[in-house]
């Protein structure tokens, strides 16, 4: 495979596959049998990467991909990225409310190329930025229920008979 080709089929994963949502490229760009790995999970062939991209895209609708380095050795290539969102819907990895908090996050993929299309996916990203929304969500809630505590005691205080001596 030619390196334009491999350059090519990236630019259009990223660009149509993930950042426009067009998830009819993946028959075009990927293998029947395609591998993705990240840390969460592995899947496998392009129906389950399809939904894969779907539940990040309900998670983060506006996410966009942006491609800071490329490096292309023969059938491989290893894209530096960053990418930034609003958390706006569930994800299943991370199955809390939306928190309209704002995602950003970097990563790196690498993309292996047999026959033409993408045949092998590794992905590692750095998932600080979603722990962080979950635990701020964690920790609001905890205040929450503290609170709520605090105030039945004081309220059961306020409302309990006073003894007289």
């Amino acid at each position: 495979m030619l390196r334009e080709d491999v350059q090519a089929a990236v630019d259009r994963f990223i660009e149509e596959l993930w950042n426009q949502g067009n998830s009819e490229v993946a028959s075009e760009l990927l293998a029947p049998n395609v591998i993705f790995h990240e840390p969460l999970q592995t899947v496998r062939g392009i129906r389950a990467y399809r939904q894969y991209v779907e539940t990040v895209k309900v998670a983060f609708p506006n996410a966009r991909f942006n491609q800071e380095d490329l490096v292309i050795e023969g059938p491989k290539a290893a894209l530096r990225w960053t990418l930034r969102g609003t958390h706006q819907g569930r994800h299943p990895s991370f199955p809390i409310p939306a928190t309209g908090s704002r995602l950003d996050m970097a990563g790196l993929t690498v993309f292996r190329f047999e026959y033409g299309k993408i045949a092998e996916i590794w992905m590692e990203t750095d998932y600080s930025p979603i722990v962080r929304i979950v635990l701020g969500v964690a920790a609001a809630a905890f205040a929450a229920l503290v609170t709520t505590v605090v105030f039945i005691r004081y309220l059961g205080q306020l409302l309990s008979p006073k003894s007289v001596d």
